[in-house]
C-alpha cells in the first residue's frame, strides 16, 4: 500500500447558455406592461384565433399585392375582377381583425395590430 494521495481531476463541460427571446423566431413586438395588462396581452396573443385571424389577414394581403403586382406589370393571367375578389376578402379579413379587437381590447396598444385593423387616412 503506498501513501499517494487520490487526485481528482476536474473534467471540463459543455456551458450552457440562455436563448436569447429572440432566437425561437418570435416575433411579437415587444411591449412593457404592468403585472396583469402584460399576462393578459400576451394571453391574448397566443390565442388561437388572434393567431388564425392575423394569418388569414397576411395571407389576403399577399394575395392582393400579388395580383396588383401582376396587373401593374401587364399580366394577362390576372384581371380586374381577381383584384376586386382579393380586395373583397382582404376586407373580410379586416373585419375578423376588428371583431379579435373587439374581444381582446389590449391588442390595440400594439401598434402593428393597430395599423392592420384601422383604415389608413391620408
Amino acid at each position: 500500500m503506498t501513501n499517494e494521495e487520490p487526485t481528482i481531476e476536474a473534467v471540463p463541460t459543455t456551458h450552457r447558455h440562455r436563448k436569447f427571446a429572440c432566437a425561437n423566431g418570435d416575433t411579437r413586438p415587444v411591449i412593457r406592461f404592468q403585472g396583469n395588462e402584460e399576462r393578459l396581452y400576451y394571453v391574448a396573443w397566443e390565442s388561437p384565433d388572434v393567431k388564425a385571424a392575423l394569418h388569414g389577414y397576411e395571407c389576403a394581403q399577399q394575395i392582393r399585392d400579388s395580383i396588383s403586382r401582376k396587373l401593374s406589370f401587364g399580366s394577362i393571367h390576372v384581371t380586374v375582377m381577381d383584384l376586386a375578389d382579393s380586395e373583397a376578402a382582404l376586407s373580410e379579413a379586416k373585419k375578423g381583425l376588428a371583431e379579435i379587437v373587439a374581444r381582446f381590447p389590449i391588442l390595440e396598444r400594439d401598434p402593428n395590430f393597430a395599423l392592420k385593423v384601422k383604415p389608413r387616412t391620408s
